[in-house]
């Protein structure tokens, strides 16, 4: 049973290195999408190339 005294030490560190982890990469995300969105609102179609290797 020692090895159990250890596990929520050991889930506590490892939710303490999640979390952080995960609302970064919420926080990126919605960065992400608000720029994302703030320039598809003020880009115009001509600042765009027509040859766009974006489109297949």
């Amino acid at each position: 049973m020692d090895g159990f005294e250890g596990s929520p030490g050991f889930r506590s560190l490892l939710f303490l290195g999640v979390l952080p982890f995960l609302l970064l990469v919420a926080l990126v995300s919605i960065v992400t999408f608000g720029i994302l969105q703030w320039i598809g609102e003020r880009g115009q179609p001509r600042q765009w190339p027509e040859r766009s290797p974006m489109r297949g």
